[in-house]
């Protein structure tokens, strides 16, 4: 790549002229009125202050008021999943389905008879039709290569027959208790949801360890070209299985090249997780797993998340992914056992069970700091809101997704609850911390579009989305700063610009205060420390001795 730097230069680095993003009063990271410079000795922060008071250092580097901020974290991504799209079949470009039946037709070209065609970023939002592709469309063009299309965020599938035989699933097939599989006159139609995914997914064959390795650092060289330096991989397991993925993430991880700091979610059970022995009781600066994920419902575009009241067009509620008691079981037991809950729950009836689950957990187990998290937050019924506050819970929502699907959020729960999508102001303001996150490759990857999203709260077709809970700049950069070290337990040594912290420290292309939200999409890192090395580089910052 480009630019990148991978050794360390032990020199003390010292970036001077800037605008230094620190700790305000309330903690909070804002724009420092009396500092512009930061010495960088071996791993830590060693001083901070103005630049004619800065002590002598082997590097200096005047940034021409560029902002500098502590490296930021996308608490909630599947980068797995993202880079699995970087190597499978690429069908995002679509817009039709003819254009998508053409894509896999020469797919089928390509590959030998048998041979699987998999895809894992199809999308039916993109396509003009606004429908899912047939399992009789994919017939017709792939004959008999088994065919996998994954819906972006990997709640939906669609499969050929081909497919559906290679899995041993056919007409008669029950409905998992989650999910289901699509059906028109008693016939399976391709489209799986949720569970219902995995009876194919499961004899799908991933790409090559290689492959998905090189995919996973450009996805990670990517991050740092954004000045993000640590990321939390939030579900391991829910693309291709645990092992499978957890195999991958260890070979990544003894080849000792992933330049970002991580954390881990299993999405399996805390007997599971003993079973194969892991631990949460440490805090890991570079490589932990102290997380375990659930998902308690699904998505609002599969109409899976758990709502209160139905749908606009009248499909029901959703649904919990589980049995109530059996999500309560595994909770509890995993609070009880020294885990970080995350659990995904978007609908608001499925935040309501969680929250009274934990709570109800911390009572009969109590512990000091359990910091459970609720991934996604979608839709908001504000009573809990005394509880999410009084509970010590961790809020990690996707600002960025209401200019990506914020008008199908208006079809399908009504201008009436759009007042209660993807709280902030209202979490802010009671110190609920908030981390901020993508989703990827479901949301916008850069952390500066979930910023943006955060402030202007408008879908891309310009519909207003509950004005009232937006948030300023300084405040939607904090949750990428302050809030994501909170999220991973790191807030002791990374995520603000102090001395003796770790020198995770990204130099942006421009000033960031004062920017717009239309302005924000656009901001990059010129350059990105992590602990203290430089990992990536534009070159535009030279060094002066």
């Amino acid at each position: 790549m480009v630019g990148m730097r991978q050794a360390r230069n032990d020199e003390p680095l010292l970036l001077t002229h800037g605008e230094l993003w620190t700790p305000g009063p309330d903690g909070a990271t804002l724009p420092c009125r009396d500092a512009d410079s930061v010495l960088v000795v071996d791993k830590r922060i060693a001083w901070v202050g103005m630049a004619q008071d800065a002590p002598k250092a082997g590097r200096r580097i005047d940034v021409g008021g560029r902002a500098i901020l502590p490296g930021l974290t996308d608490a909630h991504c599947h980068l797995f999943l993202l880079a699995l799209s970087r190597v499978g079949l690429q069908t995002s470009h679509a817009r039709s389905i003819g254009q998508l039946l053409d894509i896999v037709s020469d797919a089928a070209a390509r590959t030998p008879q048998g041979g699987w065609i998999v895809s894992y970023d199809y999308s039916d939002m993109l396509l003009a039709e606004k429908r899912h592709v047939t399992r009789k469309e994919l017939d017709r063009v792939a004959g008999d290569r088994p065919v996998l299309l994954r819906r972006v965020g990997g709640h939906l599938a669609v499969a050929n027959s081909a497919a559906f035989a290679a899995a041993g699933v056919d007409e008669s097939v029950l409905d998992p208790a989650s999910g289901g599989f699509d059906r028109v006159d008693g016939r399976l139609t391709g489209v799986m949801r949720e569970e219902a995914e995995y009876s194919v997914v499961a004899v799908a064959p991933l790409p090559e360890t290689d492959m998905v390795h090189e995919a996973m650092l450009d996805v990670a060289n990517a991050y740092l070209s954004l000045g993000v330096t640590a990321v939390v991989e939030a579900a391991v397991g829910f693309t291709a299985g645990f092992d499978a993925e957890w195999k991958v993430w260890t070979g990544l991880r003894e080849a000792g090249r992933f330049p970002l700091r991580v954390g881990f979610m299993p999405n399996i059970s805390a007997m599971e997780a003993e079973s194969r022995g892991l631990d949460p009781g440490k805090v890991d600066p570079d490589w932990q797993c102290v997380s375990l994920k659930w998902f308690a419902d699904g998505i609002v575009g599969a109409r899976t998340a758990f709502v209160s009241s139905s749908y606009q067009d009248g499909s029901g509620r959703g649904q919990l992914m589980m049995p109530r008691d059996e999500l309560e079981q595994q909770l509890t037991e995993a609070h009880a056992m020294g885990w970080q809950v995350a659990t995904h729950a978007i609908g608001d009836e499925a935040v309501r069970i969680v929250v009274d689950i934990l709570t109800r957990a911390q009572e009969r187990y109590p512990r000091a700091d359990a910091r459970h998290r609720i991934e996604h937050l979608g839709v908001l019924n504000r009573s809990l809101l005394p509880a999410l506050a009084g509970g010590g819970f961790v809020v990690v929502p996707q600002y960025g997704f209401l200019s990506r699907i914020g008008d199908s959020l208006f079809d399908a729960l009504g201008e009436e609850r759009m007042a209660d999508i993807y709280p902030a102001k209202s979490l802010i303001d009671l110190g609920i911390p908030v981390a901020g996150s993508s989703d990827c490759p479901m949301g916008p990857f850069s952390p500066f579009e979930g910023v943006a999203g955060a402030m202007a709260r408008r879908s891309s077709a310009g519909l207003s989305i509950s004005p009232d809970e937006r948030i300023a700049l300084e405040q939607a950069v904090d949750c990428y700063v302050r809030g994501g070290a909170k999220a991973m337990y790191h807030e002791n040594f990374r995520g603000a610009l102090v001395a003796g912290m770790a020198a995770d420290i990204a130099v942006l292309d421009r000033p960031l205060e004062g920017l717009s939200a239309s302005e924000l999409p656009a901001v990059r890192a010129e350059m990105t420390l992590v602990d203290g090395a430089i990992r990536h580089d534009t070159g535009v910052l030279t060094p002066a001795r």
